[in-house]
């Protein structure tokens, strides 16, 4: 059960510190009902763990950053976590001009946030 307030991947480490403490228990001198109820433990935590794991995956796009529009202004939309967190630190971008999630950026400068995005390890597409 998730804890109020704790993250996927807090969650998921929680469960993974329970499943080494689950999996030490089961090679205990248990009786073998306690051995059978420790190993199935073991295997319903391990399917959580990769239910877990494959919604993490899913849940981060496979780009950061998709660039879009042309000419005198293109629409910048952060798509990951690490590019929101990119964006927050190395651009001054006020509140108003947020257009959902997009903002927007002048042809001059689009150049250069692009090239600052891809040296931070971040992957930029334009559409």
């Amino acid at each position: 059960m998730a804890r109020r307030g704790e993250s996927d991947s807090d969650r998921l480490a929680r469960l993974r510190d329970f499943l080494a403490g689950a999996e030490a228990l089961a090679e205990r001198g248990l009786t073998e009902g306690e051995k059978r109820t420790a190993k199935r433990r073991v295997r319903e935590l391990r399917g959580k763990i990769r239910r877990l794991q494959k919604k993490l995956s899913d849940a981060e796009p496979d780009v950061d950053v998709t660039v879009t529009g042309g000419g005198s202004v293109y629409m910048v939309s952060p798509q990951s976590t690490a590019a929101r967190e990119w964006v927050d630190t190395n651009v001054e971008v006020p509140d108003w001009s947020w257009m959902g999630g997009s903002f927007p950026v002048g042809h001059r400068y689009i150049e250069d946030l692009v090239e600052g995005m891809q040296d931070a390890g971040l992957r930029v597409i334009f559409e």
